[in-house]
């Protein structure tokens, strides 16, 4: 978040500068991958860009390991935001959906991209025991089954 905060404060273009794309794409998660439902809420992809940075928090300090887990985290959730859409263009995963709940979906397919690359990444992570179960929470607070390993 400190990114974002510096984004707004010195202009966007320090923040890329500093941080590279990796700061760019985990704004543009933040901020406009989903639409909160009710006002004062945060997006679901906020919510899950907390998850990843608390799982770094609890992780050993590896700059490099950790803007790849931003990345691919950002790109993922975008990915699955954006197969609910005529128009975005998706980044690593090209598959578009139909849907009538076009919100609630999105953010279901959000959050299995994000949880799926989270577990994956940090089940080996020194902080494993406090981030896994975090993980969970957050799945089962938004009311998702883990057990679910499907893509449809």
């Amino acid at each position: 978040m400190n990114c974002l905060k510096r984004s707004f404060q010195l202009g966007a273009g320090r923040c890329g500068r500093m941080l590279g794309s990796t700061c760019l794409l985990a704004i543009g998660a933040v901020v406009g991958l989903s639409t909160p439902a009710v006002a004062g809420t945060h997006s679901v992809a906020r919510e899950w860009n907390d998850e990843l940075l608390e799982a770094i928090r609890n992780d050993l300090a590896r700059p490099t390991v950790h803007a790849r887990n931003l990345f691919h985290v950002s790109a993922a959730m975008w990915d699955a935001w954006a197969a609910y859409d005529d128009v975005a263009d998706q980044y690593l995963h090209f598959e578009k959906q139909s849907t009538v709940a076009q919100q609630a979906d999105r953010e279901e397919a959000i959050s299995y991209a994000a949880y799926r690359i989270l577990v994956h990444r940090f089940t080996p992570s020194v902080g494993s025991a406090e981030t896994l179960p975090a993980l969970d929470a957050q799945m089962a607070a938004l009311g998702y089954d883990t057990a679910i390993t499907t893509t449809t």
